[in-house]
């Protein structure tokens, strides 16, 4: 039992790492592009956005019908400092499909 409630503490820590780190790089970002995130992709939309309202419950980010905006600034810019590697990763091969 502790080892699940231990595996569910690790995802939420990925989508909530994401969720804030992404809405600071994409500054606006939208849900859409949030939920479609390559590594998010995986979780059903429903819970990526149910992540989010988590969030903004605990001050963190601000969401509207279309967009989740950051929030604490500190929390979020540490989060896309966290993101970094797998920011750089998706912009590299966005730009090598765009060639």
């Amino acid at each position: 039992m502790e080892n699940k409630l231990a595996q569910l503490a690790v995802v939420d820590r990925f989508i909530h790492v994401r969720i804030l780190g992404l809405s600071k790089w994409l500054e606006p970002a939208r849900k859409q592009e949030i939920c479609a995130w390559p590594s998010l992709v995986v979780f059903r939309r429903e819970l990526v956005l149910n992540r989010m309202s988590t969030l903004e419950v605990r001050g963190l980010v601000k969401t509207t019908t279309n967009y989740c905006l950051p929030k604490d600034e500190v929390v979020c810019s540490e989060a896309a400092s966290l993101l970094m590697p797998e920011v750089l990763v998706e912009l590299e091969r966005m730009d090598s499909a765009n060639e």
